[in-house]
C-alpha cells in the first residue's frame, strides 16, 4: 500500500515521507520482532508460517501508518486485512492471545518509527503528536476487537 499525503493529515509532509522510505525496513523489523517476542505456545509446526505473519505485519502497518497519516479511524477492509491470522489461529485450533501481542508488537514499531521520525522535524508540535497518538492507539483497539470477532466467528 503505497502512503499518499491526504488534506486531513496532522503529520508534515517531511515525516510522511520519512515514514514512507522506512516502510519496508519496518514491515521486516516487525516481522522480525513477532517472530521473536511473541510466543504462539505451539509446536513450531502449528505455529503460523512466518509469510503469514509478514503479510499480516505488512496490513497492520499499513492500518497503523494510514490511520496516522490520514487522521481517521481503520476502515472495514483494513480490518479484515489484519483480522486473518485470526482466522488461522482459530483454524488450527490454537489460542488468539499471540495474535493480538503481535499486533501491539507491530503498533509498537509503527509508533517508534512515527516517533523517531517526528524527534528529527523542527516544525513538531505536541498537540498533533498527540492527536496522532490517538489515531494510532484506537486502531489497535479496533484491531483487537476484529481479530477477536474474526477469530470466535471461524
Amino acid at each position: 500500500m503505497a502512503m499518499k499525503s491526504k488534506s486531513r493529515s496532522l503529520l508534515p509532509d517531511s515525516i510522511l515521507q520519512d515514514i514512507e522510505a522506512r516502510r519496508p525496513a519496518l514491515a521486516r523489523h516487525m516481522a522480525r520482532a513477532v517472530v521473536t517476542v511473541v510466543r504462539w505456545d505451539q509446536p513450531a509446526a502449528t505455529a503460523p508460517k512466518r509469510e503469514a505473519i509478514e503479510r499480516a505485519c505488512e496490513a497492520g502497518l499499513d492500518l497503523f501508518l494510514a490511520t496516522a497519516r490520514e487522521a481517521r479511524p481503520a476502515t472495514a477492509e483494513e480490518l479484515q486485512r489484519v483480522a486473518q491470522l485470526g482466522v488461522l489461529q482459530a483454524r488450527g485450533g490454537m489460542a488468539i492471545e499471540p495474535v493480538l501481542s503481535a499486533y501491539r508488537v507491530a503498533a509498537r514499531v509503527a509508533w517508534n518509527s512515527i516517533l523517531r521520525a517526528w524527534r528529527e522535524h523542527p516544525d513538531a508540535q505536541a498537540d498533533t503528536l498527540v492527536a496522532t497518538a490517538d489515531y494510532v492507539f484506537s486502531a489497535l483497539d479496533q484491531v483487537a476487537i476484529s481479530v477477536t470477532k474474526t477469530y470466535l466467528a471461524a
